[in-house]
């Protein structure tokens, strides 16, 4: 064990034993001492309590002792996924445990972390407390070592220890009473009790559920993305202790959620994609300022209490300082960040659960909270249900998606995150109209934009089939162009035409819920001599 500081007083100390995940390259035995001295902050604390402190004394201290031992390595995980192989694959002979050969030592490295324990706490409060000094302590030594060997140290933090620690409580240690206790005691650091047993197999109105999930994360549909970002926060703040990098995650899905929201308001509004994108030209505290109280109602002040200015605080000033002066972030701090996300998530679902807004806003609604929790909530209205089943309406998924993607598009910044228009890229499509009127196009898919161009020479062949599909369109029934892509075909833009956004002539690229992204045509079309 590790020699007590000199201390003429009594003091109660605590030891842990906290494994580490990857093992150190410090001599068996090392032991690093990390001391916190006096700030002004202290001494007038202690004059407070009638204590006697000078600048410069220790207040703080923990001290760090580093053991080396091997285990065996398991390979019961290796005998589980050979069990599973065998029940997935009758064919294969029954495996003989022999067969796994020798468990080869594994080196770990314990670290028997000593510190001080407050007195003027109940003593659950002060062994946590110290547990989370402790565990700061070795951080600082793990960062310091990274940057030294560049040898890869995991951070120790609570949610990667094991769900319980032994430690040991010695009470009222003096220079000549060490107070050794006779047996050690359980210190648990987190709740991560997923990791002892598997969760109840799911139903079958779960399993429909995830279907439904499954097929939502990948059509990529509004909202979507916060879903998935979210549970992400959780796992790294409560599962996996990565603190930074949770708080950096919990902005990022805080910030999709308010935009895929002005995003889907604008669409239901059937707002033009370039108008949408002007809003995107200043920052995310003036567009919660200015946007969505006006459609939604509620409180969007900053300045006034309520869930926005509680994001403010407690995650996007938090965001910054990690972002821009690599703060390293506590516990308790990740932890308040993902509730500042949450409280923002159940402000923008109370705000569209009301009777008015539904009403305004019936597919934003179905998209966060889903028809289950409207009818829950009694607010699945016959109009909402028919509008489930239109068949006029449009595919609200990926047209969103389109819609979306059009107004990333009409950003200013634009030109610096995609590429621009390019014939060499291109393909020829020929687009006939319900009057029967034909005209010719390039296609850049890449920069998802449509330009005018000279009907291509075709090969007798390509030609042949072409006017074979165009005599077989039935115009009389047609209420929309259709289109036929010509592959191999080269051609030039008409002269004085330009390149339009590829939902304004491809009938199957609309963006709009209403339909009406074909309105410009004629324009468009009347714009090349």
């Amino acid at each position: 064990m590790q020699e007590l500081p000199s201390q003429d007083a009594r003091v109660d100390l605590v030891h842990f034993l906290i494994p580490l995940e990857d093992a150190l390259a410090f001599p068996d035995g090392f032991v690093q001492r990390l001391e916190e001295a006096a700030m002004i902050d202290d001494l007038i604390a202690a004059s407070a309590s009638g204590q006697d402190l000078d600048i410069g004394d220790t207040v703080h201290w923990v001290s760090l002792k580093f053991w080396h031992q091997e285990t065996d390595a398991s390979i019961d995980i290796l005998r589980a996924i050979n069990d599973v192989a065998r029940r997935a694959i009758p064919t294969l002979a029954p495996t003989n445990d022999g067969s796994y050969g020798e468990r080869p030592a594994v080196p770990i490295t314990v670290v028997e972390c000593v510190a001080p324990l407050r007195t003027d706490i109940d003593d659950e409060a002060a062994i946590s407390e110290a547990f989370d000094e402790c565990l700061n302590s070795i951080r600082l030594v793990q960062r310091a070592y990274r940057a030294t060997t560049g040898l890869p140290a995991a951070l120790a933090t609570r949610e990667r220890m094991p769900v319980m620690l032994p430690f040991a409580h010695r009470s009222g240690v003096t220079a000549e009473n060490p107070a050794w206790p006779d047996g050690l005691e359980i210190f648990v650091p987190h709740d991560n009790i997923y990791r002892l047993a598997r969760y109840p197999d799911l139903s079958t109105a779960d399993l429909q559920r995830f279907q439904h999930v499954l097929q939502a994360i990948d059509s990529h549909r509004v909202f979507s993305r916060f879903a998935d970002l979210r549970q992400q926060v959780w796992q790294l703040a409560r599962r996996q202790g990565e603190y930074e990098t949770a708080v950096i995650l919990a902005g990022t899905a805080t910030e999709t959620l308010l935009d895929d929201l002005l995003i889907s308001l604008a669409w239901e509004e059937r707002m033009p994609p370039v108008d949408v994108g002007t809003l995107f030209d200043s920052g995310l505290e003036w567009r919660i300022r200015s946007q969505y109280h006006n459609r939604l109602g509620g409180v969007w002040n900053l300045d006034r209490p309520g869930a926005l200015a509680t994001w403010r605080r407690d995650l996007a000033a938090l965001r910054h300082r990690v972002v821009h002066a690599a703060y390293t972030v506590r516990h308790e701090e990740a932890n308040a960040a993902a509730r500042a996300m949450e409280d923002v998530f159940s402000f923008v679902s109370d705000r569209l659960a009301t009777p008015q807004n539904i009403r305004r806003w019936p597919r934003t609604a179905i998209g966060l909270l889903g028809t289950a929790r409207l009818e829950e909530l009694g607010l699945l209205t016959r109009r909402t249900r028919d509008l489930l089943t239109d068949p006029n309406e449009p595919n609200w998924a990926a047209t969103f998606l389109r819609y979306q993607i059009a107004v990333a598009h009409a950003r200013s910044d634009a030109a610096e995150l995609f590429d621009a228009p390019d014939e060499a890229r291109s393909v020829v499509f020929a687009l006939i109209q319900p009057d029967g009127r034909v005209s010719w196009w390039l296609h850049d898919r890449t920069a998802r934009c449509v330009r005018q161009c000279l009907r291509p020479e075709l090969p007798e062949e390509q030609e042949a089939s072409f006017e074979n599909w165009r005599a077989g369109i039935p115009l009389v029934d047609l209420t929309e162009p259709v289109t036929m892509v010509m592959m191999g075909a080269t051609s030039s833009p008409v002269h004085g035409s330009h390149w339009h956004p590829e939902y304004k002539v491809l009938p199957l690229e609309g963006i709009m819920v209403d339909r009406s992204d074909l309105a410009d045509l004629d324009q468009i079309l009347a714009e090349a001599t």
